[in-house]
């Protein structure tokens, strides 16, 4: 399987970080490992004839549920990448994806991929400006949107010159749009699925485009390559799953999917392991419904942001069962110990852990309570895989006086690194490198970096 892999038997931390080794293969799509190759892979089938391992459970806010199969995502996944290719998406196009925490989310990105195209996933919080920035940016010649955000699209696709596609998600379509099902053509219970044969992309291809906040300066397009989810894979299994993956896990963030955290932190290195993520599509975080959810899908690795924390501290558990968390990994910004503390007493021992990374290069420092102590106040260690240090700007060396470093070497790559940043295809665009080496040391919170 593609990945990295270690023959640590030392059953250190320091022993799985010196035993790693990247192993990237020549030719990577993420849809073939993230739902083609589940699809076929159990006996037995669901009730609507497909392939019985569960991928995604869905619930909205108003309380509907639905359960999604492995094959029911490929069969989706293939009946868009069909009709986007019927509209003149081919491998390299950019398709827009404008939906919250749904399983059509994933089918969008998936079927994207199918096609060898690149996927933009966009906050449906975004206003006019905001989305067409990013559209017009990128050059999609497609988005799904959700109808949380129709009416924003809707406001701005005539200034769009390149967008010839629209897709709706739970809103009936206007005039040259078309709605999820009708794209699909799946439909809920249907047996038949087009036949889609995924393209063969190589794995330092072009595949996702995030875009950054925009805090400081225009929002930039950080373009990654199918290869960066096997870049995340190392920290998923070190701080989101503190080395335990088991046949009972259920991952779940209530995080936003147009990030790269909840994306590649979570949603898709589950469907990675053929494990079942939660899709809640509930708006605002509630810390009453974020403890039910817990209970009714026993939910085991839970990535919740600090402040989704503390909003769970100031509500009552004890009406819930919510022994089936293993794993509250955390990040952006330090937990500090009441948290922690609070954490694990409600959660019944459940290790806490704080990771860092950033949209241009994710997963990189994280704990693992498994084989290391959990220092408060730091995001952990290096992770396997990863050298981290803060270097100097000019020189690259590290500008901690006394700490040795490593240099780059020019011919490394880092999967979870981006291919670059800038803007649309042709425009100047920035590379990132990899740092020096600083082993055996923490990094601390200070602030988020400008």
């Amino acid at each position: 399987m593609p990945t990295g892999s270690t023959s640590a038997s030392g059953g250190s931390y320091e022993a799985l970080r010196e035993a790693f080794e990247w192993e990237v293969p020549e030719t990577f799509n993420m849809a073939t490992y993230l739902c083609d190759r589940w699809a076929g892979s159990e006996s037995g089938t669901d009730d609507r004839g497909g392939d019985g391992r569960v991928a995604l459970f869905a619930e909205s806010e108003a309380g509907a549920r639905a359960t999604y199969t492995f094959e029911e995502l490929r069969r989706a996944a293939n009946g868009l990448a069909d009709f986007l290719a019927a509209r003149g998406v081919s491998r390299g196009d950019r398709v827009g994806v404008n939906v919250p925490r749904k399983p059509e989310t994933v089918i969008a990105h998936l079927a994207a991929w199918k096609l060898g195209a690149v996927s933009v996933p966009l906050s449906t919080l975004f206003g006019p400006d905001a989305l067409a920035y990013r559209l017009d940016d990128s050059g999609a010649l497609a988005c799904v949107v959700d109808a949380s955000n129709v009416d924003t699209l809707r406001k701005v696709r005539g200034d769009l010159d390149a967008l010839g596609t629209v897709v709706t998600v739970d809103a009936a379509p206007n005039e040259g749009e078309i709605n999820f099902e009708d794209a699909t053509d799946t439909g809920r219970g249907q047996s038949g699925a087009r036949a889609v044969e995924t393209v063969a992309t190589d794995a330092a291809e072009d595949a996702i485009i995030i875009y950054t906040s925009g805090t400081t300066s225009d929002p930039k397009g950080v373009c990654h390559a199918h290869r960066v989810l096997l870049g995340h894979l190392p920290l998923f299994l070190t701080t989101f799953c503190n080395m335990d993956i088991e046949a009972s896990d259920v991952y779940w963030t209530p995080a936003e999917w147009a990030w790269i955290a909840s994306l590649f932190d979570v949603v898709l290195p589950g469907l990675f392991y053929g494990k079942p993520v939660l899709a809640y599509s509930g708006g605002a975080f509630d810390a009453e419904a974020a403890f039910s959810l817990i209970e009714r899908y026993e939910l085991t690795n839970v990535f919740a942001p600090p402040t989704a924390l503390r909003m769970l501290m100031q509500a009552d558990p004890s009406p819930y069962d919510l022994e089936s968390v293993r794993v509250l990994p955390s990040g952006r910004e330090s937990l500090g110990d009441s948290v922690v503390a609070w954490a694990k007493q409600v959660f019944d021992g459940a290790a806490v852990q704080e990771g860092y990374g950033q949209t241009e290069a994710n997963m990189l420092v994280g704990d693992c309570t498994a084989l290391a102590d959990f220092h408060e106040g730091t995001i952990g260690l290096p992770g396997p895989g990863h050298e981290v240090a803060i270097v100097d700007r000019e020189s690259r060396e590290p500008s901690i006086p006394g700490l040795s470093a490593r240099s780059p070497s020019a011919t490394r790559v880092i999967p979870s690194v981006s291919r670059s940043t800038g803007r649309s295809p042709g425009r100047p665009a920035r590379r990132y490198g990899t740092a020096g080496c600083v082993p055996r040391t923490w990094a601390r919170w200070t602030g988020r970096a400008m």
